[in-house]
């Protein structure tokens, strides 16, 4: 489960307001990047020991902060510039 249950809120809202989203393609890459950084050698062994929402939660709050940094922090250096 998210450490922070606020931040799964965050994500779930994101994802209704379609501010952020994956492709299934994509979503596929970044389960099988996430098993491999993680150690695993397939994303079945990991969802065998993590569950396939741990998963799903680790990649979107991801998407989730780096679209926040992207919109927000991105827009301040521009202004600052």
């Amino acid at each position: 489960m998210l450490r922070f249950q606020g931040e799964w809120e965050l994500v779930l809202y994101f994802l209704d307001k379609d501010e952020i989203g994956l492709t299934s393609k994509e979503l596929e890459s970044k389960k099988e990047d996430y098993a491999k950084e993680s150690g695993y050698d397939s994303v079945e062994k990991l969802v065998h020991d993590s569950g396939e929402q741990y998963l799903l939660e680790q990649i979107y709050a991801k998407e989730l902060k780096d679209y926040l940094y992207e919109k927000y922090v991105g827009e301040i250096q521009e202004y600052e510039n």
